[in-house]
Formats: structure tokens, C-alpha cells, sequence
């Protein structure tokens, strides 16, 4: 599989402490990777490294075979690369169809100006209305987002990001506060309806990780402590010492 993301010898010092230390891995083109570990194991700074809103101290970053190591995080999105926070990146006060239809429209270089390109703006309410479609929230689209329930935002949330037609999307705890069949279906529209965009998606929920994911890495104390398929993490005695413990049977 050829990768799309690929991360050598990462690492990132806070002072003495080590939030990164020799990070190591690729992410394969259209391939769903899982990043798991303990609060305070480095996935979020992963994830801050990666995009550009923080240097790494070491190592190298390549997507889609270019050096990222020198490029501004609008850069890393013009090439590809998006994300997601831990807390929704939504505007509560617009619909979900006006939320899309704005991330469409600023990657286009059209900023938050509402006014004018009545062409680029009907382009950009179609691609809202696509993605919302394919999510089977059609019905909700001139719904405000504060009048959306918590996994109907989280939704609106990853689909932002997916109107910029990535090559990778890294998703950061998207199903916190979701019940389990609120987080498969999320993840089941991801992988469903954009096969070809890679996921690398950090959550906590070992069973919703194992349940979508193609390869697992597991982190702890700012280091890769494994890497495989869900099978192969599952039976990883280092991992099972390190974090998962009982966690999964």
C-alpha cells in the first residue's frame, strides 16, 4: 500500500519533558489508522505536529511524498490535510448547511465574505447538500446547529473538513459524548462514503477503534509502543502490560 503520511524519528520537547520521543509511522492511502493510549500519551500533540501548529523538534513529515516539515498549517490544507478538534469547530448561530457551505467556500479563498460569487456560493451549497445527503442529515440542513443534538453537531463537525475533499482526514476523539451506535454510524459514513480519504482517528473507545480501523498504533509516554492490525494489538503483550490491560478480552 503506498503510503500518504509517513512520520520518522518525530520528536517534540516541552522543557525536560518528552511529549514525542522517536514517533514512527505510515498511513496508507485510503487506509483508516487508529492512534490509542493513555491521557497524556502524545496523540493530540501527534496530531498538532502533523498539521503544523507545532514544530517538531525532530524527525520528518512527508504527505503525499512532500516535505511538511517547513509549511504553515493552511499549506498542509491546501495539500490535503485536515482535521478536527477535540471540541466541535461549529458556528451554533448557522444552519448546517451554512456551516459546509463556509468551510467550502474559505478553502476556496473566499474567506467568511458572504456577498458576491452567487456562482461559487451555489457551488458551494451544493457540496453541503451532497454531504449532508450521503450522512442522512438532508432533512436537517437549514436546521441551527445550537438546535442540533450533540452527535448531529459532531457530525456536522466531520463533515466540514470532508468538504475539502482531503487525502487524509486525522479526527480527534470525534465520538466523545456519543452513545455507540451515534459513533458506528458516524464512522460507518466516513469510511462508506469517502473510501478514498485516509482516517487517522484518535478516540478512547478501544471497541469503536478495533471495530473500523485497519491498523492500531498505540502510544504511551510519547513513544509507539505497538503497531498492527486490531488482531495483532489485541495479542500485543507489551500493549496489554502498557495500557489495555483487561481493557479488551
Amino acid at each position: 500500500m503506498t503510503a500518504i503520511l509517513e512520520l520518522r524519528g518525530i520528536g517534540k520537547r516541552f522543557g525536560a519533558f518528552a511529549a514525542l520521543d522517536d514517533v514512527g509511522f505510515d498511513v496508507g492511502e485510503g487506509e483508516a489508522v487508529g492512534l490509542i493510549g493513555p491521557n497524556g500519551a502524545g496523540k493530540t500533540t501527534l496530531f498538532n505536529v502533523i498539521t503544523g501548529f507545532l514544530p517538531p523538534d525532530a524527525g520528518s513529515i512527508r504527505f503525499a511524498g512532500q516535505s511538511m516539515d517547513r509549511l504553515a498549517p493552511a499549506r498542509r490544507v491546501a495539500c490535503g490535510l485536515a482535521r478536527t478538534f477535540q471540541t466541535a469547530m461549529v458556528f451554533p448561530g448557522l444552519t448546517a448547511r451554512e456551516n459546509i457551505a463556509m468551510a467550502v467556500r474559505q478553502h476556496a479563498g473566499d474567506g467568511l465574505r458572504w456577498f458576491g460569487g452567487t456562482r461559487a456560493a451555489a457551488a458551494a451549497a451544493q457540496t453541503a447538500a451532497r454531504l449532508l445527503g450521503d450522512a442522512g442529515l438532508a432533512h436537517r440542513a437549514d436546521t441551527l446547529l445550537c438546535d442540533m443534538s450533540h452527535g448531529e453537531r459532531r457530525m456536522i463537525d466531520a463533515l466540514m473538513p470532508l468538504a475539502l475533499s482531503p487525502r487524509l482526514l486525522l479526527l480527534d476523539e470525534p465520538t466523545a459524548g456519543l452513545t455507540r451506535a451515534e459513533s458506528d454510524r458516524l464512522l460507518g459514513i466516513l469510511r462508506r462514503n469517502h473510501a478514498d480519504t485516509a482516517l487517522l482517528l484518535v478516540a478512547h473507545d478501544i471497541d469503536i477503534v478495533f471495530g473500523h480501523c485497519d491498523r492500531v498504533v498505540v502510544m504511551d509516554l510519547g513513544r509507539v509502543i505497538g503497531c498492527g492490525t486490531p488482531a495483532e494489538v489485541r495479542e500485543d503483550a507489551v500493549v496489554r502490560r502498557a495500557y489495555l490491560g483487561t481493557m479488551v478480552g
